[in-house]
Formats: C-alpha cells, sequence, structure tokens
C-alpha cells in the first residue's frame, strides 16, 4: 500500500512565540510555544488516486530548551470545522535544542467520525499545542511536523477497444465468476 506523509502548508491559527510554519519543512528551523500555546495547520491533500485510507500517525521532530526538563505535546487531527477526530499527548524532554528523535503518535486506523476516508483527509487539519509543564518552564521546540497515512490506490478500469479487438491487462487479478472465454 502507498504510503505519503501530508506537510503542513498553512497556518489556520496559532498562537506560538515563535511560528509554526517554521515547522514545515524538514530543516534546522525551530517553531517554539510556551504552556497552553497552540497552533492549527491545513496539510496537503491526498494523491488524486486514493481510493481508501488505511491510517494515519502523526510525527514531529522537536525538544525543549536547554536543561528546563519536560513539556507535554498534545497532538490532534481536527477537521476543517475543528471537530477532533483523533488526539494523543505525549512528553517531550529532549534536553537539546534541535532533537535528532523523530517521535510519532500511535497509528490510528479510525476517528470519532468513524474510518479515515480520502476526502476527511482532505478535509483535516493539524493541531500541536503545548500541553502542560511537565517539569520546570521548558519552551517547546518543534523542527518538523506531518501526517503519515497509508492508503489504497482505486482500481483502473480496463476498457475494451473495439477497433484491435485486444483487451490490454497491465496488473492486477482476473476472477471469471461465470461464463467462457474464448480464444
Amino acid at each position: 500500500m502507498p504510503t505519503i506523509d501530508l506537510e503542513c502548508d498553512g497556518i489556520v491559527s496559532e498562537n506560538f512565540a515563535v511560528s509554526i510554519n517554521r515547522a514545515y519543512n524538514d530543516d534546522t528551523n525551530l517553531a517554539e510555544a510556551l504552556n497552553s500555546q497552540l497552533a492549527v495547520s491545513t496539510l496537503v491533500d491526498l494523491p488524486a488516486d486514493a481510493d481508501a485510507v488505511t491510517s494515519a500517525t502523526i510525527f514531529y521532530r522537536g525538544g525543549v530548551n536547554g536543561s528546563k526538563r519536560t513539556a507535554s505535546v498534545d497532538a490532534k487531527l481536527l477537521t476543517s470545522g475543528g471537530t477532533m477526530l483523533v488526539e494523543e499527548a505525549n512528553d517531550l524532554s529532549q534536553n537539546q535544542t534541535i532533537a535528532v528523535a523523530l517521535f510519532n503518535t500511535s497509528t490510528f486506523t479510525s476517528t470519532s467520525a468513524g474510518v479515515f476516508t480520502p476526502a476527511m483527509v482532505n478535509d483535516m487539519r493539524l493541531q500541536m499545542k503545548h500541553a502542560g509543564n511537565v517539569s520546570g518552564t521548558p519552551t517547546l521546540m518543534l523542527e518538523y511536523i506531518f501526517v503519515r497515512v497509508v492508503y489504497t490506490i482505486a482500481a483502473s478500469i480496463v476498457t475494451y477497444d473495439t477497433t484491435v479487438n485486444n483487451i490490454n491487462i497491465t496488473g492486477g487479478n482476473i476472477n471469471l465468476i461465470s461464463g467462457n472465454v474464448r480464444i
């Protein structure tokens, strides 16, 4: 099954100390949030041939400043109307300004609204929040955020070209349920 990393491509709302758009690319720029600050971002769409969605996982690379201990990170997938689809909180205690570890939430196969659909995924927003100081007063620093989606591709329809009397099949299976095949 194909997998795609849906990167963020726009800000819906935010009150981060240093803008969340700095975490849209896999580089060394850092978005920064203080306790309770959050940002909501739009995501790029799935490919047009996506037929069904198997799962979605939120990934982020980040850390906390210096020796300030541990911050709670609340990651959510929302609808464009703000309804929460999935949520997971994790504690982040990387004591470095640019973390090397890539963290992720659980892999979600369904949401509060049911199974994922391509239309739902194309409507999703990613919310990242500094959800609290677990110890010390850390600044949450995010270097890269994205959502990994596993999906299936729509089956291609084979058509019969009556001008050449050939059926060309480039891949897949043929199941003959009933009837005849004459060659």
